[in-house]
């Protein structure tokens, strides 16, 4: 039986690689990322990173390697921008060097999106009578940055696993609700967690009997040290930090808790993005 989603008409990725030559009249330069889930608030960024560029769509490939592959195709191209996240890039020796292609610095778009002064507006958009004194009592950004990092840095190293040795195992799209408990207080799900491991052992086991997960982990900790919570921050996939962040400010300040997309997107409205001051800097100097 054909569900009602698989009965929605998708377009293909041909559609999706050739959509853009309908807009050249439209943009000054053509921006391409990686989801069409990420469009909408791509979009905003973008807007407001480069306000004098004439921008009226941006073009999602479905996926890195799509992205990737057209970069290739439009080296020298000085309208066409091809941006990725940087995932474990960095990390697993993965990175691309091409002149139109750019990585983000942090795991995913979502990262840049949890700064402290959105975070607060959002705060007081939600309270509108909340004072910033009393945020700046209850809210210590950099404190749950650290606590986030704390929380994160098992799963985070199991996911790095699961990437560094090429096994078929779910990893970071996995919905964090599956590891993590959200509440008045947030806590690793020990049995989900331990779950996560034995599927991993059975697949390592595959590729060599004698390899362990603990043993792999405490070698990726020995070659992979994270110095301080903002360090490992930016290698944890943003979609647990927006949880994490999201699940703190409705507990402490007593939101209604909204929609994952709703905040994702409000955030991306009231943030100026002066953490992606490196994109618009190297954009820049490649276009002009």
């Amino acid at each position: 039986m054909v569900t009602l989603a698989e009965s929605i008409p998708r377009k293909s990725d041909a559609f999706l690689k050739g959509i853009d030559i309908f807009y050249i009249q439209f943009n000054d330069v053509n921006f391409y990322i990686e989801d069409e889930d990420q469009e909408n608030f791509y979009y905003e960024i973008l807007k407001k990173l480069f306000p004098k560029v004439k921008l009226n769509k941006i073009f999602p490939l479905r996926g890195k390697d799509n992205v990737i592959e057209k970069a290739s195709k439009h080296i020298g191209d000085k309208k066409k921008i091809f941006l990725v996240d940087k995932d474990f890039d960095d990390l697993l020796g993965k990175i691309k060097t091409q002149s139109n292609l750019f990585y983000l610095q942090q795991y995913s778009i979502e990262n840049y999106l949890l700064n402290e002064n959105s975070l607060k507006e959002y705060i007081i958009e939600e309270k509108p009578k909340t004072k910033l004194k009393t945020i700046a009592r209850d809210f210590n950004f950099n404190s749950c940055i650290q606590s986030a990092a704390d929380l994160f840095y098992d799963l985070t190293l199991l996911h790095l696993l699961v990437q560094s040795k090429g096994l078929k195992v779910k990893n970071t799209s996995t919905a964090p609700e599956k590891y993590l408990q959200f509440g008045s207080t947030i806590s690793i799900k020990a049995a989900g967690l331990e779950q996560y491991k034995m599927e991993i052992q059975l697949e390592l086991e595959k590729v060599d009997k004698r390899l362990k997960v603990d043993s792999q982990l405490k070698k990726l900790k020995a070659k992979f040290k994270f110095n301080c919570g903002l360090d490992l921050f930016s290698h944890i996939p943003g979609k647990y930090l927006i949880k994490f962040f999201k699940c703190k400010v409705e507990h402490l300040f007593n939101l209604a808790s909204r929609d994952i997309d709703s905040f994702i997107f409000r955030l991306a409205k009231t943030s100026n993005f002066d953490n992606l001051g490196f994109l618009k800097a190297t954009v820049n100097l490649y276009i002009k």
